[in-house]
């Protein structure tokens, strides 16, 4: 009978040591499967930091960015011919080849806050155009499911020397 508990006792625990090295694998392979993931995508971010204008008629449209990863910073200026300028500071974040930006500016004396998406394709900069509402003195998409990216609106990368000093 002594036998048999002590059989008992020593199988009870070669099975309680051999799930817990079970589990212990088990919580290893996790943490290097979450490991992998983690690291799967080395890619580097898409390089936007720079000069990008449009001209167009007698308006002129001038960003400039300045990237640190994936975390974007900057100036926008809007000069709109016989309609108010603006122009004001930028930051936001790079999130795949889409540039989410807020633009926060002055126009008519007032300040303002929009915000502002372009889509790099190549070397120029298309901006997003969708549904906007505003609260306060903010703007934003509304529906950022049906954002699109208009080719008319798009902004060409430029030598940030040629820029005239107005818009810098």
């Amino acid at each position: 009978m002594r036998a048999i508990i002590i059989l008992s006792i020593l199988f009870l625990s070669c099975n309680n040591s051999s799930q817990e090295n079970e589990n212990e694998a088990q919580k290893e392979n996790t943490d290097s499967q979450k490991e992998n993931k983690e690291t799967v995508d080395n890619s580097p971010p898409i390089y936007i930091e720079g000069c990008y204008w449009q001209i167009m008629k007698r308006d002129t449209f001038v960003a400039k960015l300045v990237q640190d990863g994936n975390t974007i910073n900057g100036k926008l200026s809007f000069d709109n011919f016989e309609k108010d300028a603006s122009s004001g500071s930028v930051n936001g974040v790079l999130d795949g080849d889409i540039i989410k930006l807020w633009y926060s500016f002055q126009s008519e004396g007032m300040n303002s806050v929009m915000e502002v998406w372009y889509k790099k394709q190549g070397d120029a900069l298309l901006r997003a155009v969708g549904l906007v509402d505003a609260k306060g003195d903010s703007s934003y998409f509304s529906d950022k499911s049906a954002i699109t990216f208009d080719a008319a609106q798009k902004l060409e990368s430029v030598d940030c020397s040629v820029i005239p000093s107005k818009y810098k």
